[in-house]
C-alpha cells in the first residue's frame, strides 16, 4: 500500500485495468453537498455494467416525482474531504454505475459516475459528479443502494467471474 490523496485514488478508480490500492484517510464532512444539480433535468439514465462488456442494467426515468426523487438524494450526499485514510485495493474490473442527468431536450446536465461495488459511496469509493462537462466533487453516502431500491434494478454488481 502506498500513501496517496483522496483525488489521487478518485483518478486512479476511473482508470480500466489494475488494482487500486492506497492509505489515505478521509470522512464525510458533515456539511451537505455545496453542488447542486442544475434545475431542469427532466430525466436521468442509470447505466450499469463492467468495462468492455454490455451494459448490465440500463434505465430511463422520466417519472418527475422519481426523477426528483433521485436528484434529491444526489444533492443529500455529504462532500468527501481529501485526507488520508486505509483503502482495500479495489479491482477495475469492477462495476461502475453511470448517472445522466438530462434537460428536456436530452442535453446532458450533468453525471454522477461511481464504482457499483456497494450501495453506499465511501471515501474509498466516492461518487466522482460533473456538471455540464465540469469536474464539480466526490460525494459519500447512501446514494446507488437507494436508487437500486426505489428502481428495482441491479446496479450494485458482484465482482466479474474469470472466463
Amino acid at each position: 500500500m502506498r500513501c496517496v490523496t483522496l483525488l489521487a485514488v478518485a483518478g486512479a478508480l476511473a482508470l480500466s485495468g489494475g488494482v487500486a490500492a492506497a492509505s489515505s484517510r478521509s470522512h464525510a464532512s458533515p456539511a451537505r453537498s455545496a453542488t447542486m444539480l442544475p434545475s431542469g433535468v427532466r430525466r436521468v439514465n442509470v447505466v450499469a455494467g463492467y468495462p468492455g462488456q454490455r451494459p448490465v442494467t440500463a434505465v430511463r426515468v422520466t417519472r418527475p416525482r422519481t426523477v426528483r426523487r433521485i436528484v434529491g438524494w444526489l444533492e443529500e450526499l455529504h462532500v468527501a474531504r481529501p485526507g488520508k485514510m486505509a483503502c482495500p485495493a479495489i479491482s477495475m474490473e469492477r462495476g461502475r454505475a453511470i448517472f445522466s442527468f438530462r434537460g428536456a431536450h436530452g442535453v446532458v446536465l450533468a453525471r454522477a459516475r461511481v464504482l457499483a461495488v456497494a450501495g453506499t459511496a465511501t471515501a474509498c469509493n466516492p461518487i466522482e459528479l460533473s456538471v455540464r462537462g465540469r469536474a464539480q466533487t466526490f460525494l459519500v453516502g447512501d446514494f446507488l443502494g437507494r436508487v437500486q431500491r426505489l428502481l428495482g434494478v441491479r446496479l450494485v454488481l458482484p465482482p466479474p467471474t474469470a472466463s
